[in-house]
């Protein structure tokens, strides 16, 4: 189920970023704001509670923190080696 919950999450998370702002991007931004603030880790939490802040104040924010977070939690919970290279998304226009 957390492996699930995770592949979840930053599947959200990860359309949400490098895209202009519209009616369905904003809502799977709430959607993985509010599930990361009752499923996700303390860290998560925190990082959730960031994004949503700065994205009420400058109506931008870059999620790649929260991204990275869930990347290392799920390898984790996959068995495989931690990585620490950084998230690019290629968005096709």
């Amino acid at each position: 189920m957390r492996i699930k919950y995770l592949i979840e999450m930053w599947r959200k998370l990860e359309r949400t970023t490098e895209r202009g702002e519209d009616k369905s991007r904003l809502k799977d931004m709430e959607e993985v704001i509010a599930d990361i603030q009752l499923l996700g880790s303390g860290s998560q939490i925190k990082l959730a509670i960031e994004i949503a802040e700065t994205l009420a104040k400058k109506g931008k924010v870059t999620v790649n923190n929260l991204l990275e977070e869930l990347r290392k939690d799920l390898r984790k919970e996959l068995n495989l080696e931690p990585v620490s290279v950084e998230i690019k998304a290629l968005r096709a226009h």
